[in-house]
């Protein structure tokens, strides 16, 4: 969502944006009525799981919190993700750091190594807790709460504003931005 936030005025579009439904849907930002809000996010616990079950492979992990990406090391893939989505980037203990739950953990790979990043996730499992996870784009694979999609998101932050789906507008840039929405509604406008 931070990210987001930042581009609006390089995309020309500051100013023009009602709300952010972010991180996958966990996040919104009202500009209306000022709100913010981050619904179901990961236990540290379970995100410091899905992290050893990676261990040995070829990739880093952050967590966007508060406008930063933090990371568990300084590598050419969380500096290409920082500049792209123009946020800045913080290496910090995830021991530490995962004291309190957080939105989403999200794994930064080379395009190439993403199909094993893909055959090790179908290997992932918690009996304690719940998570669902996906290729948002060529090198980013996250995981985030079962209940959290763009769609869900949608749907609270415009529910307070007494407006529909099919009353809206949606834009995004990555395959989670179209979660299935047109099962909610019959048109809808979704643009790449």
């Amino acid at each position: 969502m931070n990210s987001v936030r930042n581009l609006l005025e390089i995309w020309g579009i500051d100013g023009l944006v009602d709300i952010i439904v972010g991180t996958g849907g966990a996040e919104i930002y009202d500009y209306i009525l000022d709100i913010e809000k981050a619904n179901y996010p990961l236990d540290g616990e379970l995100i410091k799981d899905i992290m050893k079950h990676y261990k040995g492979m070829n990739l880093n992990f952050t967590v966007p919190y508060n406008g930063i990406l933090y990371a568990t090391y300084d590598d050419h893939y969380i500096q290409a993700l920082a500049t792209g989505d123009r946020v800045p980037y913080e290496v910090v203990d995830f021991n530490e750091f995962l004291e309190k739950p957080k939105a989403k953990l999200m794994i930064v790979c080379h395009p190439d190594y993403m199909d094993e990043v893909i055959e090790r996730s179908k290997t992932y499992s918690n009996e304690k807790f719940k998570s669902s996870s996906l290729k948002t784009c060529s090198d980013l694979y996250e995981y985030m709460d079962p209940r959290v999609t763009k769609t869900n998101g949608l749907i609270e932050a415009l529910g307070v504003h007494e407006i529909t789906l099919d009353q809206v507008c949606t834009f995004g840039d990555a395959d989670n931005d179209n979660d299935g929405i047109g099962k909610y509604i019959e048109k809808y406008v979704l643009f790449k």
